[in-house]
């Protein structure tokens, strides 16, 4: 093989690992598009590519007697999977954090997170 041909198979082989370390995620915000609200209807050809983790903050806040929820959906340079309660833009929210493709479409993350561990256990009990 000559020089191009092995600059172009590896930039191919490059481009293909880059391309299959990352994962799709939403990214959009309640405050900014309805869709991406509660009622879920942002299609899987909006995701974008990710390189870290995908997220989904959900909050709730009043405005006089109005409660107003948020819901915050993209992508951070996390790994681990796991929820926490933090504060986003001001307001106590729910944020979960997840490694799958469109993982942070719903209220939780994948049941991945509870039965990886789950199984560990049970294969170290007998």
């Amino acid at each position: 093989m000559g020089l191009v041909q092995i600059t172009l198979f590896i930039s191919l082989i490059l481009t293909l690992i880059s391309t299959g370390l990352c994962i799709k995620c939403y990214t959009c915000s309640s405050i900014r598009d309805n869709r991406c609200g509660d009622n879920f209807l942002v299609p899987n050809t909006e995701a974008r590519d990710c390189d870290g983790t995908c997220y989904r903050y959900r909050g709730e806040r009043w405005e006089g007697s109005v409660r107003i929820v948020e819901v915050s959906r993209g992508c951070r340079q996390l790994s681990e999977e796991y929820c926490e309660d933090t504060r986003y833009n001001g307001i106590n929210v729910k944020a979960c954090y997840c490694n799958d493709n469109y993982c942070n479409s719903g209220e939780v993350i994948k049941s991945s997170v509870i039965i990886v561990p789950l199984l560990s256990v049970l294969y170290l009990l007998y």
